[in-house]
């Protein structure tokens, strides 16, 4: 049971944070370029408000809630080593998570609150936010690497 578990952890883990991990590539690679031509101040604010629906946070508390039971689990169960790459996505898709929660959510609560107008914060939010939206996609492809070997 405790095996079948972990692998069913395992599996919704990778698949979790492999939609995180394209959902930050579209971002990085489309979107932020596209927003920093024209109007992108009000259109990120959209983004921001529809992106909170219950599909996005579902996966998006999926993937390190998984990623910490998994880490449990294997470490106490024996599944999960310093040799294991299971054990480095776990590790991955949780900083991947953190850096969210400190960087992008904060940026994206002060881009929220700030007047259209203000485009030194507009400024300040697109060399920042992008940032750490490149690290959180680096990291959580990475992690998906782990996942799957």
């Amino acid at each position: 049971m405790l095996i079948l578990t972990f692998q069913a952890l395992s599996l919704i883990t990778a698949i979790s944070t492999a939609l995180l991990a394209g959902t930050y590539f579209i971002f990085h690679n489309t979107v932020m370029i596209v927003l920093a031509e024209q109007c992108g101040m009000k259109m990120m604010n959209r983004i921001n408000k529809v992106i909170l629906n219950k599909t996005f946070l579902t996966i998006f508390v999926l993937s390190p809630l998984c990623s910490l039971l998994l880490l449990i689990i294997g470490l106490t169960g024996g599944q999960l080593t310093t040799q294991t790459p299971l054990l480095y996505g776990t590790l991955l898709s949780i900083l991947g998570f953190l850096i969210t929660i400190r960087f992008n959510v904060p940026l994206n609560n002060r881009l929220a609150l700030a007047v259209e107008s203000d485009k030194n914060m507009w400024e300040h939010y697109l060399v920042h936010w992008v940032i750490w939206n490149q690290r959180r996609y680096y990291i959580s492809t990475l992690a998906v690497a782990g996942f799957l070997f």
